[in-house]
């Protein structure tokens, strides 16, 4: 018997429109939280073992305050004042003061090492900062204030050498001046009449212009003597007592801060190039019209995948026993609307948890009172008699190719419920061809026939054509998908192969789902009821007795 007569499950389209919400946003945070706390602790202990190796570092500074050179308006032949630009000259004073002239005079007194001085200008000022940054805090406050008077020094010696110029500038106009008045002096004394009285009038006027440059030479020559060049070191340097780096505390935020951004767009990235199923909706995006029946949470006990468990027997109350248990009433649902009795459990690769879920899935059927039968169909690497502990020397391959009866290569397996399992059976050469063989199709006929439900387990999908050649003769198939182990490429390829042959797909199992996901009820088990504390006696007072 096929599934013919069961229609596929009708495919819903992706909403194109769609995109990811805060929801979805916060679910990758939360999904990838352990990597963004592991790199934001990384970047701050690089960030803390990076200060305190480091070697401190301490920042002095001077502050000189720069005034218009006396020289500028001297050698102004107009008399008027000149019209300036502030910028362009505290500008020019800031490169000198870090020119190699300044610096080598420093460099005299300090050695070739000393450390280099920078310079700025005060915004909104006429004053310059000199800050000098060195391991040594005393060094670094000398060779900022040596940097500073190297700079005056420097600036008066111009200063006095634009001052002499301008002296002798003026030296000669009152040369010039002073020949002109001995030649109206000679003209005076020999002129009479109107001509006299010419010469005395310029020779006035040239007296007075002798007396005007003499005094403005005497002037520029006193200037010159006392002159600083009109630059001074307002502020000295002191000798720092803090460091500027490394600073640990300053260094923590900056790398919490910077980790924090990091780790978040490293945790997209991660999930952007991570093509496994870890959650509902992340099945959802390439299987829309596959239903979840049931989430399987991880247990503590079960990494490793050589040993067998049966939830369903070995602790009945557990998380994964509810899970298991959830999933045969969603089956029950299911399999009731299609008349599916007979289910194929399979998924995309190996090691995703069917054979678990298939030897589990039995044992919850046969406890709700089914008979149940358990097939194991997987003829390349059964496992079922290994969950089970029953031996494999006759099964589903002795049934098929030797025609023996059911009843044969059967084995009971509960006492007190209606559970039998068929083990695979020696291996053949060709499973594909076996399963979709009519000596197959009449054994599962016969289980159909005997049984209410018939659990079949059969081998992965995209590995190998088995699960796909036995998919024709089943009325249901279940996919099971892990959100550890299961990516989205092997997934969508075997529901691809499974919608090509028209498979029933009824719906998907997920294992080794956190605990995180499976909300506030995912790992409610049964317990016996605690007393209550505190408050809730009164506002949760109990029945009276």
């Amino acid at each position: 018997m096929t599934n013919a007569g069961h229609a596929p499950p009708r495919l819903l389209p992706l909403d194109p429109a769609g995109e990811p919400g805060v929801r979805e946003y916060l679910g990758v945070l939360g999904r990838r939280r352990r990597a963004i706390v592991v790199f934001t602790l990384l970047v701050l202990v690089v960030a803390l073992a990076s200060s305190l190796v480091q070697t401190p570092r301490y920042t002095s500074e001077a502050r000189v305050l720069i005034e218009p050179r006396v020289s500028e308006q001297e050698l102004d032949q107009t008399g008027q004042p000149l019209v300036v630009d502030r910028k362009r000259i505290i500008d020019t004073e800031v490169r000198l003061l870090g020119s190699r002239s300044v610096r080598d005079q420093v460099e005299r007194t300090f050695g070739p090492d000393t450390p280099a001085a920078t310079t700025a200008a005060i915004e909104g000022t006429d004053l310059v900062s000199v800050s000098v940054s060195s391991t040594d805090a005393e060094l670094a406050a000398a060779v900022a204030n040596e940097t500073a008077r190297r700079y005056i020094s420097f600036r008066t010696e111009s200063t006095r050498q634009d001052l002499a110029e301008a002296a002798e500038s003026v030296q000669r106009q009152l040369n010039d001046a002073s020949g002109r008045l001995a030649v109206l002096d000679e003209l005076v004394a020999t002129a009479t009449g109107s001509a006299l009285v010419s010469a005395q009038a310029d020779r006035a006027a040239a007296a007075e212009q002798v007396r005007t440059v003499r005094t403005r030479l005497d002037a520029l020559r006193l200037k010159q003597t006392l002159t600083t060049g009109n630059a001074t070191l307002v502020d000295r340097a002191e000798v720092p007592s803090d460091p500027v780096s490394p600073t640990p505390v300053r260094s923590a935020i900056l790398a919490l801060f910077a980790g924090g951004i990091l780790a978040v767009v490293l945790a997209f990235v991660l999930e952007f190039f991570d093509d496994r199923i870890d959650s509902r909706s992340g099945l959802e995006q390439i299987a829309p019209h596959l239903p979840v029946l049931g989430m399987v949470p991880v247990l503590s006990g079960w990494e490793d995948r050589r040993t067998t468990h049966v939830a369903a027997l070995e602790d009945r109350t557990s998380s994964a026993s509810e899970a298991y248990r959830s999933l045969r009433t969603s089956l029950q649902f299911v399999s009731g609307l299609d008349g599916a009795r007979t289910i194929q459990v399979t998924s995309a690769t190996a090691g995703e948890g069917k054979t678990t879920t298939a030897v589990n899935l039995a044992v919850m059927f046969a406890m709700a009172g089914q008979r149940t039968i358990l097939i194991d169909a997987d003829l390349r690497r059964p496992r079922v008699h290994a969950f089970l502990g029953l031996p494999n020397g006759a099964g589903y391959t002795t049934a098929a190719l030797n025609g023996r009866p059911l009843s044969k290569v059967s084995h009971r397996v509960l006492e007190e419920h209606p559970l039998i399992a068929v083990t695979s059976g020696p291996p053949t050469p060709y499973p594909a061809e076996l399963l979709q063989s009519e000596a197959s199709v009449k054994l599962l006929d016969a289980c159909r026939r005997d049984a209410d439900v018939v659990i079949v387990d059969s081998p992965p999908v995209v590995p190998v054509a088995d699960a796909v050649a036995l998919s024709a003769h089943v009325d249901a198939v279940l996919l099971v998908v892990s959100a550890e182990r299961s990516t989205k490429r092997n997934v969508r390829r075997a529901v691809d192969q499974l919608g090509q042959v028209a498979a029933n797909v009824c719906g998907v199992a997920i294992t080794e789902v956190p605990a995180s996901q499976l909300g506030e009820y995912g790992t409610y088990v049964y317990a016996p009821d605690a007393p209550r504390r505190g408050i809730e006696r009164f506002f949760r007072p109990g029945t009276a007795s």
